[in-house]
């Protein structure tokens, strides 16, 4: 990049910091982070395999015990009727993951499911209830819509367009 940016310019290998890990942001980044996660669980040390209509979703049997894997870029959600074998799978996946000078597992087990990319999820005996509450107030927060008499809610469409566009 430095060459073809400023060709008459010798870069100075001296100041060039190496890069061993994909930077967040990067335009290949994120390239590189799918290849990494799927060698690792497509691999002889998991052996899952993605459903044939969406390549983020992941089955498996680890023990004995079948389990699917949603995961969407580095957020995960297991289902698992084992909660040891749902921690022993998370644990063998944070040390995959672990980098040679980290002292702790980037990855951890979290418990059961609460939240996932903007959904609530609570979980009962006899159904599964999925919301965006959370999402929803935090997008009416941001936007001071909480509380509208506080300050007037203006948007760039008059309030008699709806019954002017059909006259």
């Amino acid at each position: 990049w430095h060459a073809w940016k400023f060709p008459n310019t010798p870069l100075d290998r001296s100041v060039v910091l190496p890069v061993h890990h994909a930077l967040q942001g990067h335009p290949e980044s994120g390239q590189l982070w799918e290849r990494h996660i799927n060698k690792i669980l497509l691999g002889s040390e998991f052996n899952f395999t993605t459903t044939t209509h969406d390549k983020s979703i992941y089955t498996a049997t680890i023990d004995g015990v079948k389990i699917l894997l949603l995961r969407q870029v580095d957020d995960c959600a297991l289902s698992c009727p084992s909660e040891a074998v749902a921690k022993k799978f998370f644990s063998r996946l944070g040390k995959c993951l672990q980098l040679p000078n980290e002292k702790d597992p980037p990855f951890e087990y979290l418990g059961l499911l609460k939240h996932f990319n903007g959904l609530d999820i609570h979980q009962y005996s006899d159904c599964i209830v999925l919301s965006c509450e959370t999402y929803i107030d935090r997008v009416m927060k941001t936007h001071n819509w909480i509380h509208p008499s506080a300050k007037p809610v203006t948007t760039p469409v008059p309030s008699d367009a709806t019954t002017t566009m059909y006259m």
